[in-house]
């Protein structure tokens, strides 16, 4: 398993926001989701997006969204 991939997995057991907030990171999703109920995330394509960004996806759909993760 990706490094990027075990630290999602790792956020939705309680642990602490593995993603740095600052950061950019290229992700790849297993469905459509909608980012603070709102902005759609298509499962498509590249998609980038800030770290603080990608803890909030896993906060509210859970790690198992996440198929990659990798810091740009």
């Amino acid at each position: 398993m990706p490094e990027s991939t075990q630290a999602a997995s790792a956020a939705g057991d309680g642990a602490p926001a593995p993603y740095e907030a600052a950061a950019t990171y290229q992700i790849s999703l297993s469905r459509l989701i909608k980012l603070g109920g709102t902005v759609p995330l298509i499962p498509r394509g590249d998609i980038f997006v800030s770290g603080a960004a990608l803890n909030q996806i896993v906060t509210e759909h859970g790690a198992d969204v996440i198929l990659s993760a990798e810091r740009r």
